[in-house]
């Protein structure tokens, strides 16, 4: 999949009739699901060019407060401001029950079942664009799903771990763990590697669908599956809400610069390809090359020092969006609501005393919420 950066375009596909809209597949746990398409995506995506224009949206991750609250701001904020690119979705989970207290987490209860009821969100929004279609012309998209568990992870990334914990450098000092970074401990540095094995792995999930079907994705964008996305994502959009026409921009939210932000991105596939499934080489290449000591591990730092640079070699450009929000859940049916609030501006969120933040996410999740709690200075939480 070149770098291409003029190449999208749009296809419409011949119309199929409602009740044909949603078939489940069994062998691959995928919904195939019927969606309109909108008719002006032509000319605002690909100035009316021949062929197709294909999309994917990948999540990650474990699946917290799912139902409760990821969920419904899933359907408002990245369902239907995409539905008319009809991207096919790749989610990969931990299909774990329960999660023990952390660094920034009380821990609690988890139903990792609950990541399914994705797939009749889907059913349920495209329907309702069937019943109603705007022109006459339909396309499939496609729903997919993996997993691990905490025992498949640790057997799958055993070696990577034992070296990130237990390599020295020449100054007997550790080679990888960012033992630097204030109150990181064992346990922080396998959340890491977790989270960028779920990265990695709902990434060749895409790939490999895409490899066996024949399939070139041109816009990709890696999402969480604990947060609640509280601003609409429209994954062609660049910051300021502009159109990325020629398809050259990635894009990453302008919050929790520590000193980029690492929690979500999307854009052209060669570039996210990079950001999800080159992660683990670029660590080798970080602290053999241009080792930060103290800080190779650092995720954010990695990210600044190795991911981008690597991205825009390929001639991909930055764009740090301040129109992303998202608040991390927590198992306890809790959100960081002060995660849009640390280092860098999001467009209509005054500075932890914006006075909408308890209406705005009551409007997303559609349930009441606590006043905004604050346990430290640097973090202000909302139970839902």
């Amino acid at each position: 999949m070149g770098y291409s950066p003029t190449s999208l375009s749009y296809s419409n596909q011949p119309v199929v009739k409602a009740e044909e809209a949603h078939i489940f597949e069994p062998d691959t746990h995928s919904y195939r699901i019927t969606v309109n398409t909108d008719p002006t995506i032509k000319s605002k995506v690909a100035n009316d060019s021949p062929g197709t224009f294909r999309c994917a949206l990948c999540f990650f991750g474990l699946p917290r407060s799912y139902s409760s609250l990821v969920l419904p701001s899933i359907k408002t904020n990245i369902l239907d401001p995409n539905a008319k690119y009809h991207c096919d979705i790749f989610v990969h989970y931990f299909h774990q029950t329960q999660e023990a207290a952390g660094r920034y987490n009380d821990g609690g209860n988890i139903n990792p079942d609950e990541i399914f009821l994705l797939k009749a969100a889907v059913i349920e929004r495209f329907n309702e664009l069937i019943e109603n279609p705007s022109d006459k012309h339909h396309s499939r998209m496609t729903v997919l799903f993996s997993s691990d568990t905490n025992a498949t992870f640790y057997e799958k990334r055993a070696s990577d771990l034992h070296r990130y914990h237990t390599t020295l450098d020449s100054e007997g000092n550790p080679k990888y763990f960012p033992w630097k970074t204030p109150n990181w401990q064992n346990s922080s540095l396998d959340n890491m590697i977790r989270q960028w094995h779920s990265i990695e792995a709902v990434f060749d999930l895409m790939t490999d669908y895409a490899n066996r079907h024949n399939i070139e994705y041109k816009r990709v964008a890696m999402l969480r599956n604990d947060v609640c996305y509280v601003t609409p994502l429209d994954i062609m959009t660049i910051d300021g809400g502009r159109l990325d026409d020629k398809n050259e921009y990635f894009v990453i939210p302008n919050f929790a610069k520590w000193p980029v932000n690492d929690r979500m991105i999307y854009g052209p596939y060669d570039a996210v390809n990079i950001w999800a499934a080159e992660r683990f080489r670029l660590m080798e290449e970080r602290v053999e090359t241009k080792p930060e000591i103290g800080f190779n591990m650092h995720s954010e730092r990695f990210m600044n020092a190795s991911i981008l640079p690597a991205m825009k070699a390929l001639g991909y450009r930055t764009s740090f969006s301040r129109d992303i929000c998202f608040f991390r859940t927590r198992a306890n049916i809790a959100l960081m609501i002060s995660d849009c609030f640390q280092k860098g501006e999001i467009r209509g969120f005054v500075k932890k005393e914006h006075p909408n933040i308890k209406k705005i996410v009551e409007e997303t999740v559609g349930r009441n919420c606590s006043d905004i709690i604050t346990d430290n200075p640097r973090f202000q939480y909302m139970y839902c």
